[in-house]
């Protein structure tokens, strides 16, 4: 069992509420230069996992809503011989069509994501983990628009879409020796 694998189940557990069409794991933003232009992509593997392939992630009219994961550096924050508490901040961004998700009558498309997630138990199976956590932080929204999808004829950030980021503190405790280094790179881009 890896972190990866576990935010995977996560971004099942995101799919399974019936509000996103695509729903990607952890997942990489990188920018290209192209004709002189500059974009920013996002590129990850999209459930159900199967190929393995990575793809790029973006809005599209067909689609209900998209969701991709991105996560910090972990953090050890206790170690023992036997046990280990990391920690990262995980980010969770989704776009909702809503065109296609109709939001009212108490309804919320973010309460419904967050809820989920914050409430599913992954399943650790064998292996270093013994318990994970995953609880929301807040809604933060700095950088949200840098995806390169704003300007396009469909506008992606502007009512009645949402374009949103929920942040976690992942949590986990890991059994291991004490030879563990204070900070390890997840989904590093070299």
């Amino acid at each position: 069992m890896t972190f990866d694998e576990i935010i995977k189940q996560y971004a099942e557990a995101v799919y399974s509420t019936g509000l996103i069409s695509k729903c990607a794991g952890l997942s990489y933003v990188s920018s290209i230069s192209a004709a002189g232009a500059n974009q920013t992509v996002v590129i990850g593997q999209l459930y159900p996992f199967a190929d393995g392939r990575q793809h790029t992630l973006s809005p599209d009219s067909k689609e209900s809503g998209i969701a991709f994961f991105r996560a910090s550096a972990t953090q050890i924050s206790r170690q023992s011989a036997y046990l280990h508490e990391h920690r990262n901040t995980v980010t969770l961004t989704v776009w909702i069509n809503g065109d296609k998700v109709k939001q009212g009558d108490g309804f919320s498309a973010f309460a419904l994501i967050q809820d989920t997630v914050r409430r599913f138990r992954p399943t650790l199976g064998e292996g270093q983990y013994r318990k994970v956590t995953m609880q929301p932080t807040g809604n933060i929204t700095d950088g949200i628009e840098r995806y390169g999808w704003d300007g396009l004829k469909f506008k992606y950030h502007e009512a009645p879409h949402m374009l949103f980021n929920i942040e976690f503190q992942f949590q986990a405790w890991v059994s291991a020796g004490c030879a563990t280094p204070t900070y390890n790179v997840v989904n590093a881009v070299c």
